[in-house]
């Protein structure tokens, strides 16, 4: 009866939970350098000539920038922070503001976004205790940049509302300093809290009318970024051929600024592009198996059962263009985020193709690198999305995949990290399927002690 009454309560956060989750696949926080597109990514910097024991604030401070565009991170943060303590020393607290909110964009770029945050909550108490702030044009355009570091970190930590709110102020203050460059940012930026709260409508139309004033603009980067973020809406609202159109495009206008200006250093929108193509090439395959086998991914008497279908010749070149394009990603970002969610759509892909093999083999790369991801509603989903493929994986060819326990502890410290941050949605997605793993497992004893342990 106890054992009963545990399963009964399993099953109810899976029912719960099944209609309201959809796995992040788009909400990539934007970022864009405040200079010209061809200023975006300079080549890469070779660090020997960096004079690194200056003492000069601003020597340090442009030398932070340029690690931070040759991507060596670790190397912009320490640099960084010594030009913040000089700065500090002098009582310069403008250019101090600068120096931190650059270390918040440096860690944020590692996924360390705690640290990330506590920076850019530093770098806004510091411009906001300046006297009369918000008559100087500089200053208040600062102020924009530091809030919009700020609203993409609250995405990245699940806090949509507070996201919107503070781009909504920048898109004011952009206005009010006729900064038509950084009010585009913003809505865009706009998009993604609205993304995130569901509002893919509103989302749709901003971008649309957004998209119709780009368009009669030269080739940009912020026109890249628009068009990704209108695919991705796209996407959402289900109309697939239309956002492969669009990532296309995206990608296209990316290459040709590329190929113009004879930027060497890798651009890191195209992986994020490649990542939202990957994901259209993939629903369209899923959409057009299910139309012509009429398929469902769960049978619907047994929580998270995996349905075992043929595949079709077309619906297998829509998933072989997807397992490329996702390889592609893979291989040229250098973010840990990019390339985790990539690996994650690259192993659901490869389950749906039956190659088991290759699964588990990606498997043992996957797990190290979820692991490695900071705390925050990206890495619990990663965590979800993992479980759940494991636990399809374990169905389909027990022998290339991990223990019932060793996925239920993937789903358990996800259950944990949800209810950190108070996350009631995905600590319920999360219950649904580690009730599913025990159900299949028949192993309730420790079923009880793993939910009493994440709970």
């Amino acid at each position: 009866m106890r054992y009963q009454k545990w399963l009964s309560k399993i099953i109810l956060f899976f029912l719960t939970a099944i209609f309201t989750l959809i796995w992040e696949l788009i909400l990539i926080p934007i970022f864009l350098d405040k200079v010209n597109a061809q200023d975006i990514y300079n080549p890469v910097y070779n660090p020997i000539y960096i004079t690194q024991n200056s003492s000069n604030p601003e020597i340090l401070l442009s030398t932070g920038k340029r690690f931070y565009d040759a991507q060596m991170f670790n190397d912009a943060i320490s640099v960084l922070e010594q030009a913040a303590q000089g700065f500090k020393n002098q009582g310069n607290q403008i250019q101090q503001a600068i120096a931190l909110s650059n270390i918040s964009l440096a860690y944020k770029q590692i996924g360390e976004y705690q640290q990330a945050l506590s920076y850019i909550i530093q770098s806004r108490t510091l411009l906001e205790n300046q006297p009369n702030y918000q008559q100087s044009k500089h200053k208040l355009q600062l102020f924009a940049q530091i809030i919009d570091i700020q609203a993409n970190l609250q995405v990245t930590l699940g806090k949509p509302l507070l996201a919107l709110d503070n781009w909504k102020q920048a898109t004011i203050i952009y206005e009010q300093v006729n900064f038509t460059d950084g009010k585009i940012r913003s809505l865009i930026n706009q998009n993604l809290a609205l993304q995130a709260l569901g509002r893919y409508r509103q989302a749709h139309k901003i971008l649309q009318e957004l998209l119709s004033e780009l368009n009669k603009q030269p080739a940009s980067m912020i026109k890249v970024t628009a068009l990704r973020s209108f695919g991705d809406v796209q996407l959402h609202l289900g109309e697939i051929d239309a956002s492969l159109n669009t990532f296309q495009q995206s990608y296209q206008i990316a290459q040709e600024i590329q190929v113009k200006f004879n930027l060497n250093q890798y651009n890191p929108q195209i992986s994020e592009i490649l990542l939202s193509l990957g994901n259209a090439q993939r629903a369209k395959g899923n959409r057009l198996r299910s139309r012509l086998q009429n398929t469902t991914k769960f049978a619907k008497k047994t929580p998270f059962f995996y349905v075992k279908n043929p595949i079709l010749p077309e619906v297998r070149e829509l998933y072989q263009q997807a397992i490329q394009t996702y390889e592609n990603t893979i291989n040229i970002s250098t973010s840990p985020v990019i390339k985790v969610k990539a690996q994650l759509n690259l192993l659901g892909v490869l389950i749906e193709l039956q190659e088991f093999f290759q699964a588990g083999k990606l498997y043992s790369e996957l797990q190290l690198a979820v692991n490695k991801l900071s705390l925050s509603e990206t890495s619990i989903n990663a965590r979800i999305n993992l479980g759940e493929n494991l636990l399809f994986l374990k169905q389909l060819s027990p022998n290339n995949a991990p223990e019932w326990q060793d996925i239920a502890q993937i789903l358990a410290v996800a259950v944990k990290q949800a209810e950190l941050l108070q996350n009631t949605r995905l600590q319920s997605y999360a219950m649904g399927i580690l009730g599913s793993i025990y159900l299949q497992s028949n192993n309730l004893a420790d079923a009880q002690q793993l939910t009493k342990k994440s709970c």
